[in-house]
């Protein structure tokens, strides 16, 4: 119901803040009136710290050479070129790469509230249905997947920009076009599925949902082990328990990797100085931010903005 509600009530422009009230993590979009992100992307051309997050847009990757691993609520899939991943609306993920393959992706994360409510409520409510699994992986030999496989693709071309920076002339209707397309598809395409996850699955989910969600908001602040269990309504045994069957990490792990993840964004994208940026990422000191980001990335902050 909650969910429903926020799609149908959804205002943009609060989507270029961080963090939902009810935990999820904000996608950024270029355009509030068009919200969606796309990439394609060559994976290895400079290392990336990803960490498990959720949202409530739809997100979809297309391996087209190569092959990558997903996370989806702790369960880890391997996608192969020709494959794609679809990931539900509030699912817990990441994606991420054991090996040095060459691999390209498409990736295409969009808000179902860019539909017209009134025509599409009853689609949008067949896809998110708690019916449908958490994640659903497709296939080019497949006739219908393939239809959405190649919508998808559409849309990141679509909204990829020429060698002067311009987008193509109508691109945001062709986008919404194939949207549409993609809708109805996908409608089709979970028709008569099961989800496989118990209700004691799903209430530790919610439960990990609460306790990422409150680090997704939060970790600009001096975050402790019994405020995390405390979001979560557990004790601290119990959030550890969660948190190793479901990122294979610790609490104060998830903290500290979301933090080096945010700081990504700022050593790449903005003038702070390392000892800004590790304050503003709820660090107290830049000499324990520089070895985490060293462990985590493999090279210093420094290194990472001299390649971004």
């Amino acid at each position: 119901g909650g969910l429903m509600a926020l799609y149908s009530v959804v205002k943009y422009n609060q989507y270029f803040s961080n963090i939902q009230d009810d935990g999820s993590e904000i996608v950024r979009y270029e355009n509030e009136s068009l919200p969606i992100k796309t990439s394609r992307s060559t994976w290895y051309s400079r290392p990336d710290c990803y960490v498990n997050h959720w949202h409530t847009d739809f997100e979809f990757i297309y391996c087209s050479k190569g092959h990558i691993y997903y996370s989806v609520n702790g369960e880890e899939i391997k996608i192969n070129e020709g494959e794609m991943m679809f990931v539900n609306s509030c699912q817990m993920h990441y994606t991420f790469q054991k090996d040095t393959v060459d691999c390209e992706t498409y990736m295409l994360v969009a808000h179902p509230g860019l539909y017209d409510w009134r025509v599409s409520e009853k689609y949008v409510k067949e896809v998110t249905a708690s019916k449908v699994p958490p994640y659903i992986v497709m296939s080019i030999d497949n006739i219908r997947e393939k239809q959405i496989i190649d919508c998808v693709v559409n849309i990141v071309r679509a909204n990829a920009k020429d060698e002067n920076g311009e987008k193509a002339f109508g691109h945001e209707l062709e986008i919404k076009a194939q949207m549409y397309k993609l809708l109805i598809n996908m409608a089709l395409r979970v028709q008569n599925m099961e989800n496989p996850l118990s209700s004691a699955s799903k209430k530790k989910l919610e439960t990990m949902r609460r306790m990422t969600g409150f680090v997704q908001k939060n970790y600009a602040e001096k975050i402790t082990l019994d405020d995390i269990a405390e979001a979560g309504i557990v004790c601290r045994s119990q959030a550890c328990e969660l948190f190793k069957r479901y990122m294979n990490k610790t609490p104060i792990e998830y903290l500290n990797d979301y933090r080096i993840t945010k700081s990504t964004d700022l050593i790449a994208h903005t003038d702070m100085s390392i000892t800004e940026i590790s304050l503003a990422c709820g660090f107290e000191s830049s000499s324990y931010f520089t070895e985490l980001f060293h462990r985590r990335m493999n090279m210093t902050p420094r290194d990472y903005r001299n390649m971004a």
